[in-house]
């Protein structure tokens, strides 16, 4: 665990925040076809520990090729049965470094900037990224109450209700691990 500390304004003080994962997955293959293509992952409230007040995300490249992120977001799942869409007004833009646009080095991991993204363990999570530059990226599959979706096209990861999805199954893609703030 590690702690946050944030100043209030007006006079109040800081607050002090203790991070705590709350979903965990080692991504152990390189998934590859992922040239142009938007990601998309369903992740259930079943794999959901705690709730928190912001989150960070670990995010995994591929063990081969670095993975170029150009936009990537979390938010709230709009359809139960695990869909693709976010809930209007749920999503929060992923960035490292203060940027939406990264690059993460191959076999390494990069934790996000804090999101000023609540998360409430009681709603199921979307997580989207779009690839444009590499073929692989990291993954694991076999994830109960997992699934990732992909298309191939320019870049929708900010779209609410996006269409014309295919699913690839019980997988998690880029995504290793969610940790809030409490």
């Amino acid at each position: 665990m590690n702690r946050l500390t944030l100043l209030g304004g007006g006079g109040g003080g800081a607050v002090s925040y203790t991070w705590t994962t709350t979903f965990l997955q080692a991504l152990d293959a390189n998934g590859t076809g992922f040239t142009n293509r938007n990601g998309r992952t369903y992740i259930s409230t079943t794999l959901f520990s705690t709730s928190g007040v912001q989150t960070r995300l670990t995010l995994s490249a591929s063990s081969t090729e670095d993975t170029d992120i150009v936009e990537s977001w979390i938010g709230d799942n709009s359809d139960v049965d695990g869909g693709v869409g976010f809930i209007p007004g749920t999503k929060v833009q992923v960035k490292v470094g203060g940027n939406g646009t990264f690059t993460i080095p191959a076999g390494t991991s990069v934790v996000t900037d804090d999101l000023p993204f609540v998360f409430d363990k009681t709603k199921s999570k979307t997580f989207s990224f779009w690839a444009p530059a590499h073929d692989t990226v990291r993954m694991k599959t076999g994830i109960s109450f997992t699934s990732t979706w992909h298309k191939v096209g320019t870049n929708e990861a900010n779209v609410d209700a996006p269409t014309g999805y295919s699913e690839l199954g019980a997988r998690v893609s880029v995504l290793s691990k969610i940790e809030v703030a409490n």
